[in-house]
């Protein structure tokens, strides 16, 4: 998975909500006794996840790509990194959520038993993954470890080690709270004129809607956060021990997530926002090997769709068609949940990069970035690829925030990862004004909104008629957006109602 900030260069870029209150106070932290269970079963599950390590690795026909020293890792696994299983099993616990919560608040011992089961049953399943894993290369990933200095020397447990963010940064940094001060050009921006949010923000900024961003992490402390409203922030970076009893900071040591977040408190800043940390956009980006690291998306993806977020922002593309992360945007297509993502770059193209996932999917919203002219008008933004699945355009260069804690100072950022999040914003404003009712069909208010969006959008502010694949169906009109959606609700028109 790789961030799509500052392109074509390279890029620097409750977990199992199921427990209630008792269950958390019964079961964290005790000694071994008859009320704690769940433990006994994760560690039940640890040592069949390393065994089941060990046999796929044993049987898989690929075996003979590994030199003796990645076998024999492999096989010290659980001594050398024994964090592998807590970290792995967290992943996929996230898509089990519902049937795990409803097995637990059953409480009688068949479900208990139901639940032992399905759990060792997601202990192998990790670690089949995990072995997959060593496998299954992302595209020119021999490139990708000659031009990244973090992988120099390093075998492929290593790089899937490094992708899962085993050796990720997790410290927190000591921060005050909104003492930076908050520079005047993310008032002046161009993006917010150009695709009309200045006269949008009159009629809605998003209050009510929800909004999940996947990405690095975020820096709550940093100014432009002072009024905004936060959700319950989730970081799967991390995550080790029992899913129930697990937690970690979701610290943005990476900056993207901050960047990221920082467009969306501006541009709907009455949304709540919601930050699921599934990369660390360090260790992380741009893996050679990538399977686990696109489990991670997906897992943040059903997290998000569970926590009950109206849209989802990933500013972020993969280079490969993962199944995993196709079901889990489907899941969130299902329950009317907008996935709103990047387009591909030029250099991804080039590469041999002919899509960008989850962007292609149709399940999705696929952004891509528009330029401002030296004219002053608005166009296709070269550094883009033009893509078939692009579904529209928005300003690519907005004023940004980085983590106060760092060195870089907040500055206009050029990027897909920038204009994703403000059609995530665009999306927020009409949520804000015709909500979900619940009641529709799989699919049918994310068709309605997308609808929205491309009926609303203009191609000819970036000098083209009609859809293209430069600019998909134009620039974006936040306004014309807000003011569609206000009609619709007034009328009390369904989304099955629009057809």
């Amino acid at each position: 998975m790789k961030f799509c900030h500052d392109e074509p260069t390279v890029c620097r870029v409750g977990i199992l909500c199921f427990l209630a209150l008792f269950l958390l106070t019964s079961f964290c932290g005790k000694t071994e006794k008859s009320d704690n269970w769940m433990n006994h079963v994760f560690f039940e599950g640890k040592d069949l996840f390393f065994q089941t390590v060990t046999s796929a690795l044993d049987r898989h026909p690929d075996r003979g790509q590994l030199s003796d020293t990645e076998i024999a890792k492999i096989r010290a696994l659980d001594k050398q990194f024994p964090r592998t299983y807590g970290l792995l099993i967290n992943v996929y616990c996230q898509k089990e959520e519902p049937i795990f919560r409803t097995l637990l608040e059953h409480g009688t011992e068949k479900s208990r038993n139901r639940f032992r089961t399905q759990f060792l049953e997601l202990a192998e399943f990790s670690a089949r993954n995990f072995v997959r894993s060593l496998f299954l290369p992302g595209l020119h990933p021999d490139f990708i470890r000659n031009v990244q200095p973090r992988f120099k020397g390093k075998d492929r447990v290593d790089l899937i080690l490094l992708s899962m963010g085993y050796f990720a940064r997790l410290d927190e940094p000591e921060t005050e709270m909104f003492a930076n001060v908050l520079s005047p050009e993310f008032d002046k921006q161009w993006g917010l004129d150009a695709a009309n949010f200045r006269r949008a923000h009159r009629l809605s900024k998003g209050k009510g809607a929800r909004i999940a961003i996947i990405d690095s992490g975020i820096d709550t402390a940093h100014s432009i956060f002072k009024t905004t409203p936060f959700g319950e922030h989730f970081a799967l970076v991390g995550r080790d021990g029992p899913p129930w009893c697990s937690g970690t900071p979701a610290v943005d040591w990476g900056w993207h997530g901050t960047i990221v977040s920082s467009i969306v408190a501006r541009y709907s800043p009455e949304a709540q926002i919601t930050l699921y940390k599934g990369m660390d956009a360090d260790t992380m980006n741009d893996a050679p090997y990538p399977l686990i690291l696109a489990h991670f998306m997906a897992a943040c993806i059903y997290k998000a769709v569970h926590d009950g977020n109206d849209i989802i922002n990933i500013s972020a593309g993969l280079g490969r068609d993962f199944p995993y992360v196709k079901d889990a945007c489907q899941y969130a297509y299902d329950n009317n949940v907008l996935i709103v993502t990047a387009s591909p770059y030029y250099l991804g193209k080039y590469l041999g990069n002919n899509y960008s996932f989850p962007g292609s999917y149709d399940s999705t919203i696929s952004v891509t970035g528009i330029e401002r002219n030296e004219d002053g008008g608005y166009g296709y933004w070269p550094i883009a690829a033009p893509e078939v699945t692009t579904t529209v355009g928005a300003p690519c260069a907005p004023f940004v925030a980085y983590p106060t804690y760092m060195e870089e100072q907040d500055d206009y950022a050029p990027g897909i990862s920038c204009a994703t999040p403000i059609v995530a914003s665009a999306v927020a404003l009409a949520v804000s004004e015709f909500p979900r009712t619940g009641t529709e069909k799989p699919g049918e208010y994310f068709e309605a909104i997308k609808k929205l969006l491309t009926d609303t959008s203009k191609p000819e502010a970036c000098g083209f008629q009609g859809f293209t694949p430069e600019c998909g169906y134009g620039l974006i009109d936040a306004e014309q957006m807000v003011i569609r959606a206000r009609q619709l609700q007034r009328e009390g028109k369904t989304p099955r109602g629009q057809e």
